[in-house]
Parts: C-alpha cells; structure tokens; sequence
C-alpha cells in the first residue's frame, strides 16, 4: 500500500521530513517536482494546466485567490456543489 508519494529535485532535512510526516505540509514547494495522494477514492475531476502554478476560490466576498499547496498537474479533484471551487493557473 502506498500513501502521499513525492518526488523532490532536492533531498530534504529530517526535520523537513519530521512535518511531511506530522502535517502532510510541503516543505519545499518549489523542490516538489510530482505528488501522488491516494487517500481518495478517484471520482471527481483532473485539472491540468500548462503552466505556472494552480490557485483556488470560492468567489464568495471576502474570498481571496490562494495558492494550491502541493499542486503539480495534472491533479485529481473532487467535486461537490456544497464546496464549490474555482480555479485558475497563474505566473509566479
């Protein structure tokens, strides 16, 4: 069985490791070069885009754009009409 595979351009200290492990975190955004999350059972979507990076809103007032952490395309999503979400990729 396999959960939350990365792949990083860079090796990663044990305390960096220490917060994968203890709050699924990227250390290292920029270093994360593929991630596969098993936790899901695969319904939903796949986003892809070309290039920059991914960030999500609700549109709803007072909700900004953010960054997607651990975004690499493609990336499944799961989708539900109470949770909408919009997305968008953007230059850094």
């Amino acid at each position: 069985m396999m959960d939350d595979f990365r792949v990083y351009n860079q090796e990663l200290t044990a305390a960096q490791i220490d917060s994968v492990f203890k709050t699924g975190a990227v250390p290292v955004p920029a270093a994360l070069l593929g991630r596969y999350d098993f936790d899901s059972a695969g319904s939903g979507l796949t986003l892809s885009w070309p290039f920059g990076y991914l960030e999500t809103s609700t549109l709803q007032p007072g909700d900004p754009w953010v960054a997607v952490p651990g975004a690499v395309s493609p990336m499944p999503v799961a989708t539900s009409p109470e949770k909408a979400r919009f997305y968008r990729a953007t230059l850094p």
